[in-house]
């Protein structure tokens, strides 16, 4: 079962960008727990390929998993999940 937890406080991937806050993903699986930090500016050019405007694009749980179709490297479940936090 997949639950959207409220982890996520910027409203786009740009917001992540120009703050410097990192955007991370985590696998939900209870074998698992793997967890890695994405590359937003990769996520942008990824989201404009794909005819959005990827710096205003959301950063929702629904919305991230939808366009990205994220997955665990390491075990390959798609129960995945996103936290945020202030960047180095």
């Amino acid at each position: 079962m997949n639950i959207d937890y409220p982890h996520i406080n910027a409203n786009t991937l740009g917001y992540l960008l120009d703050s410097g806050e990192v955007l991370n993903i985590q696998c939900r699986a209870r074998d698992c727990r793997h967890h890695k930090d994405l590359d937003v500016r990769w996520m942008i050019k990824y989201a404009n390929k794909k005819g959005f405007e990827g710096f205003n694009y959301p950063t929702l749980h629904k919305d991230l998993v939808e366009l990205f179709n994220f997955k665990c490297g390491k075990c390959g479940k798609s129960d995945i999940g996103f936290s945020q936090r202030a960047g180095k």
